[in-house]
């Protein structure tokens, strides 16, 4: 498993099928707090080779949602991120 793996899972408190391949997808917060209920929607990642430094250098400081995927495409859960 790569940290990035390990980080995700750590993310996502490992509550999960471990064999099951998985996916994130990325959503942006706008930074106006009227509009929190808009996400924008920035792409999907293998849950293998995302990790918190690539959503920070990829699309910079702010609010994130990440949405774990089962194989299917299907919704297990979701955490935001915060960056500075």
């Amino acid at each position: 498993m790569s940290e990035a793996n390990e980080e995700m899972v750590e993310l996502f408190e490992g509550r999960f099928p471990p064999a099951a391949s998985h996916t994130i997808s990325v959503y942006r917060m706008p930074d106006d707090k009227s509009a929190r209920k808009k996400l924008r929607y920035l792409g999907n990642f293998d849950m293998e080779f995302l990790d918190m430094e690539f959503i920070q250098e990829r699309f910079g400081g702010g609010s994130y949602v990440l949405k774990l995927l089962d194989s299917r495409g299907r919704w297990l859960r979701q955490r935001t991120v915060h960056f500075a």
